[in-house]
């Protein structure tokens, strides 16, 4: 019945984290295990969205510096689609155990104020898992924003069974 793309997922449970704000132009970055989500936001929509495959090495700074480099283009791409407004801010999932050198280099390197975002902040757990909690949380956004939107019985953006069809108009 569903097919949810991970960064519209991951989205979705930014966007309920921050219900209530004015957020400016933001671009979030989902580390995975072997590639990352970059998903540009304008308000409460998805502009531009990429999945970018990150070289497995043992040395964490290539993978920052290719990382970096990934990030320049995605702001470079959506400023030339949201005819020059820029990326204000950028949000890295996790809870900054893992991202604290990728958040020094965007800070430094990108002159981007940098937000850590845990995808479990805002999610009532058991206390099995706050005493177990898993060692890479950001990996978990997609999973838990699309439980969410199912809970809540949300639609989704993208429907990939109707795709001619419409959206109808709130009433």
């Amino acid at each position: 019945k569903r097919l949810v793309l991970r960064a519209f997922a991951a989205a979705s449970l930014l966007r309920r984290h921050d219900r209530g704000t004015t957020q400016p132009c933001r671009l979030m970055i989902d580390l995975l295990a072997d590639e990352a989500d970059l998903t540009v936001l304008v308000d409460e929509a998805v502009v531009l969205m990429r999945t970018v495959r990150l070289a497995v090495a043992d040395d964490g700074t290539v993978q920052t510096k290719a990382l970096l480099g990934e990030v320049r283009r995605t702001i470079a791409s959506a400023q030339n689609q949201l005819r020059g407004r820029r990326v204000e801010k950028a949000i890295l999932c996790g809870d900054g155990t893992d991202q604290s050198t990728l958040k020094e280099e965007i800070e430094t390197g990108l002159s981007l104020a940098v937000e850590l975002f845990d995808p479990f902040a805002d999610i009532e757990v058991d206390a099995a898992l706050k005493a177990n909690r898993p060692s890479h949380p950001g990996r978990f956004a997609p999973l838990l924003g699309m439980l969410m939107d199912e809970a809540a019985g949300a639609t989704h953006p993208i429907d990939f069974l109707h795709p001619r069809k419409r959206a109808e108009a709130p009433s």
